[in-house]
């Protein structure tokens, strides 16, 4: 049974931020209180394609959707980021605290944990967060739509140099 095997069509993993992290994300919003932040921990599911993330959306709405935490729901599925990210996020409440929840097809997943840190800016990736960059992100973003619908797509944009550089085109 490989990564989508069986009848889901998805895998959840989860996730706790680093130490290091939450206290960048501390300094960049100017909070002193970590209980604050609704993403220190979380799960994700990863789908196959669109139709299994309408799925999974559905079945996780149907199940807590009265727990998720007012204005903290993110459908970039229906009106995708700037980047051209696409995923369901919402922050659903568990025992009186909060947790980060993500639902994105395989290719958003390999899309945003490529992009994370040049969009991050992390030590390594400076060069790489250049426009060039940005809009290959943002083209891939498409690409990756169109193929998670089943639709054939002709041509993958070009990864830029300043890309190719760090070792992280998407395929």
């Amino acid at each position: 049974m490989g990564m989508f095997g069986g009848k889901s069509g998805f895998v959840v993993s989860e996730r706790l931020k680093n130490v290091g992290s939450v206290q960048e994300k501390m300094a960049r919003k100017g909070v002193d209180d970590p209980e604050k932040f609704d993403d220190i921990s979380g799960l994700r599911v990863v789908t196959k394609d669109a139709k299994s993330t309408r799925e999974a959306m559905s079945a996780i709405k149907k199940e807590y959707a009265t727990r998720f935490k007012p204005d903290a729901t993110d459908d970039y599925i229906t009106t995708p980021k700037d980047t051209g990210y696409r995923a369901f996020h919402a922050t659903v409440m568990i025992d009186n605290e909060p947790h980060e929840l993500q639902v994105r097809t395989e290719n958003f997943n390999k899309w945003g944990e490529t992009y994370h840190p040049i969009y991050k800016n992390e030590p390594g990736f400076e060069a790489a967060n250049t426009e060039a960059v940005h809009k290959y992100f943002k083209d891939m973003a498409e690409v990756y739509a169109q193929i998670d619908e089943g639709k054939k797509v002709a041509s993958k944009p070009k990864c830029p140099p300043e890309l190719q550089r760090v070792h992280s085109c998407l395929e």
